[in-house]
């Protein structure tokens, strides 16, 4: 995190947090370079590095489902979500 636009406080140098696997182990971030120690984020960035959610795997089993014929309840109960869900999925609305 660095912050770009400081207007009436002296920010801190950035740093860099963690959020996965931390949060969902201890439910906390971890710092993992404090400030003064991370540099520019640019020197950081990693193509082997996972960035962001990986895809839901729901998602194409739903598609998938739904092209065959399947209802949307059906395809909820059998994913464990729910119909909202799928709807959001698939991008229609089931009103």
């Amino acid at each position: 995190m660095q912050n770009v636009k400081a207007r009436d406080f002296s920010p801190c140098e950035p740093f860099i947090i963690q959020g996965r696997p931390s949060i969902d182990e201890t439910g906390y971030f971890e710092l993992t370079e404090p400030p003064g120690f991370a540099g520019i984020l640019a020197n950081h960035k990693s193509s082997d590095r996972k960035v962001g959610r990986p895809p839901a795997t729901g998602e194409d089993r739903a598609r998938h489902m739904k092209a065959e014929g399947t209802s949307y309840r059906e395809i909820a109960g059998t994913l464990g979500v729910s119909v909202g869900t799928i709807a959001n999925w698939l991008k229609t609305d089931v009103r």
